[in-house]
Formats: C-alpha cells, structure tokens, sequence
C-alpha cells in the first residue's frame, strides 16, 4: 500500500496498479496535504477534479496525530479534515457493510489499520434513540453525513465504586446536520446517546485512533434508574483481515503484469534452448 500510494502521488505507473487503488475514492491527492511535521504543502493533484481522498484523510490524521497539541485540539483538526471528506457523495460505495451495533442500527467500513485507525459510517433509522452508553477513552470525531443525529451528552457524577450503579445527568444535545463536525469530550462527559431526528436514514462519518475498550468495558446506563450494566458488543467480525481495504496479493501486485509476461519468455527460451536474462527473477534461464 505504501508503495502504491507514493507512486499514486508521483503519477508514476497509475495504469499497472490495482483498480482499488486507481479508485479516487482511496487514492491520496487533496490540495494543501498536511506533512508529517504538521506543515501544509503547495497544492497537490493527480488530475484536475479531484476529490479528497479516504486514504489522504488518514494520511492527515496521522499526521495532525503526531503533532504535540493536546489531543482536543487534534480532534478540531481532524474534524476540520473530515468535513472536506464528508463533501463527497459516494463514500457508501466503497464501504463494506458490518452491521448494527448496541448504539446504531447500521455501520459501514471505511478504513481500518492496526494498531486501532477506523474510519466507518454509522446509520441510524428514523426516528430511533440509541441507549445511553460510553465507550471509555475511546474519543471518537464525527461529521454529519446525512439526515440529522443529536448527541445527548451527559456526566458521570459518581465515581463508578458500585457495580451496576450509576449516576449521569444531561449536560448537552448537540444537533449533528451534514458538514458539521463533533468530537467526544473526555471521561466523565464521555457518557453519550445518539438521537436520529430526521424522516429519512442518518448516516454520519467517524474516525478514532484509539484502542477501544473490552465489551465488558463498553457500558449502557439507565439514567433515571440510577443503573449501569456492560454492554458485551464488539465489532462485528464480517471482515477477517487487518487492513481494510485488503493489501493486493502477490499475484495482483504492481509487477504482476511484467511477472507473468518474464515467466512465458523464460518458457520460450527454454523450448529454444537458449539462455535469458529475467530482470524479475534476477538469474539466467
């Protein structure tokens, strides 16, 4: 991936790639890219037209990542960044759907990386309420995608010493309409429910790059029983590999093409007689 993305960059080879990485959905190319160091570059394009990339927003939220401003000012960033990605209207072509979850009634892949990068669309019905849940440390950024989800955030007022006892009162609602960005509060205003206050599906995109918490962990409360109890959800395994989307194999690699054509040569000569060359296996046939 590596490798095709900086030839992606360079225009170099773009015909003897994967489709999937032709796709400019996931291939980098955004005007004003952040660098590592946190710089923005000269504006940069494969050809004219293109759109904010999947694969350039992770590129720029690992690198606002880096950067030594606290972690809420790195979620402003990186909310800023998925606002331009959220202007793209075919995100749900290339996202691999996963089902629903304790806090959603649907959600599609987008992107995931070790050691915890994701990238995922969350959809909600119309007209549902999620439970009041929180997912520990586990910060999240979102943007509005489509329809309209309100955040009820709430606070922990107790110190969590008593199993299955809890007290959290409403602190926020925050309306969530397409294009506006939202990042999670630290613990204990982490406490959270999702509310689709639209006639139509509500999709909206989000982002963390933190490990999150055991299903053990991952907690519903009931506010006016004074009650919490662990959720046990974990994402839904659909999806077996690591990377997604999945790295191309060997025999859909860059080369691949060349490959097959130094493989039939080698046969001809050896049919021949004769002894070649092959610039890929690198010895003579």
């Amino acid at each position: 991936m590596k490798d095709a993305v900086n030839l992606n960059r360079s225009g170099i080879f773009l015909a003897q790639m994967p489709s999937a990485y032709l796709c400019l959905a996931w291939a980098p190319g955004f005007p004003g890219s952040i660098e590592s160091n946190g710089t923005r570059t000269k504006e940069k394009k494969i050809m004219a037209g293109t759109k904010y990339s999947i694969a350039q927003f992770i590129t720029d939220a690992k690198a606002i990542l880096k950067r030594n401003d606290p972690l809420e000012k790195q979620k402003e960033a990186i909310g800023e960044r998925l606002k331009e990605l959220c202007k793209r209207d075919d995100l749900l072509r290339f996202a691999l759907p996963f089902g629903p979850s304790d806090a959603s009634t649907g959600g599609y892949l987008l992107w995931r990386e070790p050691p915890a990068t994701v990238l995922c669309i969350g959809e909600w019905n119309p007209g549902y309420m999620s439970p009041v849940h929180e997912h520990k440390d586990f910060w999240v950024v979102g943007c509005g995608y489509k329809g309209r989800d309100r955040w009820d955030m709430y606070e922990r007022l107790d110190d969590g010493s008593k199993p299955g006892y809890a007290e959290v009162k409403l602190v926020d609602q925050i309306d969530i309409t397409p294009g506006k960005a939202v990042w999670m509060p630290p613990p204990p205003r982490a406490v959270h429910s999702h509310n689709s206050m639209s006639n139509e599906i509500t999709l909206e995109v989000i982002f963390s790059a933190n490990k999150p918490p055991a299903p053990s962990e991952r907690l519903v409360y009931d506010p006016e029983n004074k009650a919490c109890w662990p959720s046990g959800w974990s994402f839904t395994p659909v999806y077996a590999g690591d990377y997604y989307p999945g790295r191309p194999s060997a025999k859909t690699g860059l080369f691949s093409g060349i490959q097959k054509a130094a493989e039939k040569a080698t046969i001809w000569t050896k049919k021949q007689g004769k002894r070649t060359f092959c610039p890929v296996c690198m010895a003579f046939a």
